[in-house]
């Protein structure tokens, strides 16, 4: 966790002085609450299982990594939207397995002195799912009057797991109803909590009444363990993958038209001069 704090340290020290350019007043702070989601993937995550064996193949001892997110936040502007600032809560789901042509997987199930009983493997998973808590801070190369925005986002997130589920399958239907529970549970589980840091590149297209904001995420590393029992965890686990989000503002109708009214206001209230009778 101490990755966590640094992270989270270096990005106040970014955010500060960004904010103090933005003005000392805060009239003006728009708020947008939007939805987002995002899909990543990764390959080759190195295996620690003391009793899996694997045998002619090229890759062994990796595995694949896939993950998905749906997420709720509110994002806050100051006066110049130069910057922005959000908090919210995701639901991720996390998905990894290892599958191998028949006869290539062997889990060891019984050792009793010289003797070692294995059962085959066609494939195992697991899947894991969390809630978390993630803090942004995003940074506009161009000012708010272009429809089109490109932007920098740094991203610190804290995921507490709601429920994990392992995986075996088993090529004999018979070692299969006496091994397959515990194969289940010496796959093990991973940690109850899970941090991560990354960042991203976007753009922020105005369509008027809505923004979508379209991303690329760099890669995103562990700052703690990784979000699966069975990967290394020596090895820094990394993944990419893309973002899609829509924020719609608040408040932002009767801003408008407090304006126009305002203005309208002026036009009344300007004298009218008299015409001349020629």
């Amino acid at each position: 966790m101490k990755k966590l704090w640094l992270w989270m340290a270096l990005m106040a020290a970014f955010c500060s002085p960004s904010f103090a350019q933005e003005g000392e007043s805060s009239e003006g702070t728009k708020v947008n609450l939007g939805v987002a989601c995002s899909f990543s993937v990764t390959d080759m995550n190195e295996v620690d299982l003391k009793n899996l064996l694997y045998r002619g193949t090229e890759d062994e001892g990796y595995a694949d990594y896939s993950s998905w997110y749906l997420e709720f936040s509110a994002d806050i502007l100051p006066p110049r939207e130069r910057v922005s600032f959000s908090a919210g809560v995701r639901f991720t789901n996390r998905y990894a397995w290892c599958e191998k042509p028949m006869e290539d997987l062997y889990w060891l199930v019984n050792e009793n002195g010289k003797t070692c009983d294995y059962v085959s493997l066609s494939s195992f998973s697991q899947r894991n799912y969390y809630l978390g808590v993630p803090l942004a801070f995003r940074v506009f190369f161009n000012s708010e009057e272009r429809r089109v925005r490109p932007y920098l986002r740094l991203e610190a997130c804290v995921d507490f797991m709601l429920s994990s589920a392992n995986f075996a399958d088993i090529n004999k239907e018979r070692m299969r109803d006496l091994y397959e529970d515990q194969i289940k549970e010496e796959l093990g589980k991973p940690k109850s909590v899970y941090a991560s840091a990354s960042s991203a590149v976007g753009i922020r297209i105005n369509c008027n009444n809505f923004y979508v904001n379209p991303e690329i995420i760099l890669p995103r590393f562990a700052l703690a363990d990784a979000p699966i029992s069975f990967f290394d965890e020596g090895k820094l686990f990394m993944d990419a993958g893309l973002r899609v989000s829509v924020q719609f503002p608040v408040g932002k109708k009767n801003e408008v038209s407090a304006v126009e009214t305002s203005y309208s206001s002026e036009i009344q209230a300007e004298p009218v001069m008299p015409s001349e009778d020629f």
